[in-house]
């Protein structure tokens, strides 16, 4: 059952979202005293990327000429994908365009420059789940924040892709999940946190390159998305960085995927 966009601008609701908001705020001092204490860093300057421009520059053009080659056969043929074969082929597409610094950095032996660190993986894992914990109240007040606005501007509830696939799906819906809540995450977090944010520091520092890569994860997600992807995305650069390893981000990813999904789920 959809809300009333009306009941979602009452002076009453804005208020609980605000000080959703502010209480999740309150916490995500918590987490970063909880990451701090789990993954304490060197207090050296951080490792300098394994990949080059040319790595990332490459395969950024991987991914839009795959893109490009897709949909231009899809188009030709006049296919039409279900919702388990376009998620499937996104995860190809982040896949084709994480190859080349993958590769570059198993050749040089610079995991670790990317967040890879194998030993402290379960550990990064723990951690995320936690911090996703702390952060619920935040992410669900901006949730809710977002909405409003999006109804106070335009009159309509912002669309929900995630929704859609779940209410199509049929009996695709456990490869959607897999896909949503594990095999898309772990590409993005490794495209954008391992790659893009670890490029991005030397030139912007780490505020400018937690921001800039936020705001790059955020718009690829569309207009009605962006506000929350945007302040997820703050906190799984923050996590990258004050943990330095990969696997944190990842679990906090998944967790806030895997969540949005048993919800939907159950309201549709």
């Amino acid at each position: 059952m959809q809300p009333n966009p009306e009941e979602l601008v009452s002076p009453l609701l804005f208020l609980l979202t605000l000080g959703l908001m502010l209480f999740g705020l309150g916490l995500g001092v918590l987490a970063i005293q909880l990451i701090q204490g789990r993954h304490p860093q060197d207090p050296g300057p951080p490792l300098p990327p394994a990949v080059g421009r040319r790595e990332f520059f490459m395969g950024l053009g991987l991914f839009l000429l795959a893109s490009i080659l897709v949909a231009g056969l899809t188009e030709s043929m006049g296919v039409e994908l279900d919702a388990s074969r376009q998620l499937a082929l996104s995860a190809a597409l982040m896949a084709v365009a994480t190859y080349p610094a993958l590769r570059s950095s198993i050749a040089a032996d610079r995991l670790e420059a990317l967040g890879w660190v194998s030993p402290g993986s379960g550990r990064g894992l723990r951690t995320g789940i936690m911090v996703w914990f702390l952060l619920m109240p935040l992410f669900f007040g901006f949730n809710l924040f977002w909405s409003q606005a999006w109804v106070f501007f335009t009159g309509e509830l912002p669309v929900q892709d995630v929704k859609d696939l779940i209410s199509t799906s049929g009996e695709g819906s456990g490869i959607i999940f897999l896909l949503v809540v594990l095999l898309i995450p772990f590409l993005e977090e490794l495209l954008f946190r391992g790659v893009l944010l670890n490029s991005l520091r030397s030139r912007f520092g780490t505020a400018g390159a937690i921001g800039l890569s936020s705001l790059i994860f955020a718009a690829l997600h569309g207009p009605a998305a962006s506000g929350p992807i945007f302040v997820l995305a703050l906190a799984m650069g923050g996590a990258m960085v004050l943990s330095g390893n990969l696997f944190v981000p990842f679990a906090l990813h998944a967790m806030n995927n895997g969540v949005q999904i048993v919800l939907l789920s159950l309201a549709t």
